[in-house]
């Protein structure tokens, strides 16, 4: 997985709380994530979850830190715990789709340019 935070907080409710509180989010809209995160992770439990799923919620991830990277524009000093859970979480899914679908190639290419566009440290070494 993409860290022990993720492993102990999978829906995120840590940082919801925190970007709550620092009124990135209002609670009408934290909630909202929290059951949209619900759902998705509902149809991931399913028997046989399809790659759509994972896509689905990884597409949905993505939008909502655009969202918070443009709200976070008007304050920029105003950093805290919840300013990287969907940049991990979307790792975790990633790499919990790749888990199920090893041998998508184009699932391994989606995910090598999340890591890239992210400057995430795997695919620093990776590219090395």
């Amino acid at each position: 997985m993409a860290s022990e935070e993720y492993l102990l907080d999978p829906l995120g409710r840590a940082a919801l709380v925190d970007l709550e509180a620092r009124e990135f989010l209002s609670h009408r809209e934290a909630k909202a994530v929290l059951e949209r995160r619900e759902r998705f992770e509902l149809g991931l439990a399913s028997r046989s979850p399809s790659k759509a799923a994972f896509l689905r919620f990884v597409a949905y991830e993505l939008k909502l830190d655009a969202l918070l990277a443009a709200r976070r524009k008007r304050r920029p000093n105003n950093r805290g715990p919840g300013d990287h859970f969907a940049s991990r979480h979307v790792a975790a899914l990633y790499e919990r789709a790749l888990s199920r679908f090893g041998d998508d190639l184009d699932l391994w290419l989606e995910y090598a340019t999340f890591q890239r566009r992210q400057d995430h440290p795997k695919a620093r070494e990776s590219s090395s």
